[in-house]
């Protein structure tokens, strides 16, 4: 009978064991997905964050102005971005200035080669430059041409005579690329009348013309070579 008993308390007591094994087994199994599942779900997030952040600058340099630069180009415009970038690590221009540069060039289809080539032996890219006739800024506008071409063309791309603006890339940039846009329409791209009558006025230009019987000068040979060296600028 004794021996009997002892069984049947083993069995019990085994039975005992074996269900609080399982139970405790099947708590840290329970644990453990659990863990798992969160891990997973918090990796998704930032997988996702890190995917919307890339998505979001994945043309446009962190430290770029960008509000600025949008309200000229499409940021998210691939050809344009490349553009500025292109201008900014040929040229000491800002991504700011070369953004206002992209605008106007594709707005006046005028080659960003060649207006750069005109900046650069104009004021060597120097914003305030003043010449020895009041040529100022950028593109060296004189003021007599300052105010023709902003009452006479200025409503094609929103400029209003402003002397006080002249200084501005927008303002100044704007006027040189119409300066050079309404030129090469008026001799169908002839680039060294064109470059001529930019540097000397048309009243200075005919004379010349009637002298030497060419529109070519030192200065519009002088523009066209040093064109080339930003004749990789994207176009």
């Amino acid at each position: 009978m004794e021996k009997n008993t002892n069984k049947i308390m083993f069995v019990i007591s085994f039975i005992l064991i074996t269900s609080f094994f399982s139970m405790g087994l099947a708590g840290v199994t329970s644990n453990y997905r659990k863990e798992q599942q969160d891990l997973n779900k918090e990796t998704t997030t930032d997988v996702e964050l890190i995917g919307a952040h890339t998505d979001d600058t994945s043309l446009v340099p962190d430290y770029w102005a960008v509000s600025e630069i949008e309200k000229h180009i499409d940021i998210n415009n691939e050809a344009q971005v490349n553009k500025v970038l292109d201008i900014v690590e040929s040229t000491p221009l800002d991504e700011v200035t070369a953004s206002i540069l992209v605008h106007y060039n594709e707005e006046m289809d005028v080659p960003l080669s060649l207006i750069l080539s005109i900046i650069d032996i104009e004021s060597k890219f120097s914003q305030y430059e003043v010449g020895a006739h009041q040529d100022r800024g950028y593109c060296q506008i004189v003021p007599s041409a300052e105010k023709w071409l902003t009452k006479t063309y200025g409503h094609r791309i929103g400029i209003n005579y402003d002397p006080s603006r002249i200084f501005e890339p927008e303002y100044n940039l704007g006027l040189g690329v119409l300066y050079i846009h309404i030129l090469s329409k008026a001799y169908d791209n002839d680039f060294h009348r064109v470059l001529s009558e930019y540097n000397r006025g048309p009243y200075n230009l005919e004379k010349y013309y009637k002298t030497h019987g060419t529109y070519q000068t030192d200065y519009s040979r002088m523009v066209l070579n040093n064109q080339q060296k930003y004749m990789d600028i994207q176009i």
